[in-house]
């Protein structure tokens, strides 16, 4: 009974991995719409680190949040705090591990489109 029970979690894993989206379905997070196209001032982009199951469903809108929350950070700080962030693209880079070889997440790119909010 000890043996089956790691069996079926690799089993469960592994069929979680198979319903993994194409990154194509996750990027661009939060796209623009027309009106928006209009208000494009910029571009802003950051790399962070992020621990991160490769492939993992769930958390890919959680790396498209902190993805989304660290680019508005650097884009209030280059553009003022009335602008927002849209067509997010993120994309995973390299495992960081610390200098005793343990695995401290991943490391992420991401860009995005800055656009005005006011209203003038």
């Amino acid at each position: 009974m000890k043996k089956i029970i790691p069996i079926i979690i690799l089993i469960g894993f592994l069929c979680a991995c198979g319903s993994i989206p194409p990154p194509s379905d996750k990027n661009p997070y939060r796209p623009m719409n027309d009106i928006q196209k209009s208000a494009v001032i910029g571009s802003v982009e950051a790399r962070f680190l992020a621990k991160h199951v490769p492939g993992y469903t769930e958390d890919n809108s959680n790396i498209s949040n902190m993805a989304y929350i660290i680019l508005l950070a650097v884009a209030k700080e280059k553009y003022g705090n009335n602008v927002d962030v849209y067509d997010i693209i993120w994309a995973s880079r390299d495992s960081i591990y610390d200098a005793s070889n343990n695995w401290l997440g991943n490391e992420f790119f991401a860009n995005g489109k800055v656009i005005s909010l006011n209203t003038n």
